[in-house]
């Protein structure tokens, strides 16, 4: 089978060395006889068109320039290669100036948006302005009316003292014009001045004569229907004025009890406090008349008498001050 196919293929090889040295044989032959010329092939192979086309394309003139001398394409290259340079550079210098214009236009931005907070912020700060300005002038206005409010008010205190010290004084001289009537009645007065309460009588009996107060008092004090009347007179005697016991008050009653009987006296300062009735006692000066007083008020109280006793004695032992 192997020498079959052997045999085969020396044979193919044999035919086609045959049919190429006859094809070579066959174009010699038409060269020589100019059957291969290229205007005869043409004429054979295109058409009329295309044959006029290709005559009118040998008639043109060569396009191509001589090559120029070496130097002038040395230079030439030499400044195409400065102009690319240079555009590169050109390039790179723009592509800068777009990074940097791109930095500016966003730093622009930036500052639009800061310029944009800043204006609102200075028209917060405006509004703020103006809420203070108005809180201001409400508040000068406020204090304005209270300070007139409050002069107002001072001129209507003012006014008002001098009216209640006009009234005081008016009322001290009537009390004045009534204590000469009382004194010019003498003892029959403590009918009339029965009818008044004990304020007015302290007051009465403290613008009177002291003589003459003490008989009142030992009138008053006979009075069967106000059995306590000279206890009620002596504590208003005591707050006629705003400092209540005043050494003042107790000198000028005890002054008043210098003149009245021991009895008088102990009854009057029966309800009182122990350190008042001392000081009473004391502001008498007479030592005769505060023993007597100190013995009726033994009979009727002997603690009380102790007591009263032990203060005076305080009172009359008390240091003396650094000479």
């Amino acid at each position: 089978m192997k020498a079959f196919i052997k045999t085969l293929m020396i044979g193919f090889a044999a035919l086609g060395v045959l049919l190429l040295a006859g094809g070579i044989t066959a174009l010699a032959g038409l060269r020589g006889n100019g059957a291969l010329d290229p205007d005869k092939l043409r004429q054979v192979l295109l058409t009329t068109e295309e044959q006029h086309w290709l005559a009118g394309m040998h008639k043109q003139p060569d396009e191509h320039a001589e090559a120029p001398a070496r130097a002038e394409t040395e230079a030439q290259m030499l400044e195409h290669l400065a102009e690319l340079v240079s555009s590169d550079q050109a390039q790179r210098l723009v592509a800068a100036l777009r990074h940097e214009k791109q930095a500016l236009d966003e730093r622009q931005i930036w500052l639009d948006q800061q310029e944009g907070d800043m204006r609102l912020a200075r028209a917060d700060l405006q509004r703020l302005r103006g809420q203070l300005d108005e809180r201001s002038t409400l508040i000068a206005s406020e204090i304005d009316r209270q300070k007139r409010a409050h002069e107002r008010w001072a001129e209507v205190a003012v006014t008002e003292a001098k009216q209640v010290d006009v009234l005081r004084q008016v009322e001290l001289e009537r009390a004045k014009e009534q204590v000469k009537i009382f004194e010019a009645m003498k003892e029959g007065a403590w009918q009339s001045m029965r009818r008044f309460p004990p304020r007015e009588i302290a007051r009465y009996l403290y613008l009177m004569d002291p003589k003459r107060a003490a008989k009142l008092l030992v009138v008053a004090e006979a009075d069967q229907e106000y059995p306590d009347i000279t206890m009620a007179i002596h504590r208003a005697y005591l707050s006629l004025d705003a400092n209540g016991l005043s050494g003042d008050r107790i000198a000028h009653l005890a002054q008043l009890y210098t003149f009245l009987p021991a009895l008088t006296v102990a009854t009057s300062l029966r309800d009182a406090p122990v350190q008042e009735a001392a000081d009473l006692i004391v502001a008498m000066g007479d030592a005769k008349r505060q023993a007597d007083v100190l013995a009726v008020i033994r009979g009727i109280d002997p603690l009380r008498e102790a007591e009263i006793q032990h203060l005076i004695s305080q009172t009359a032992v008390k240091p003396a001050g650094p000479q």
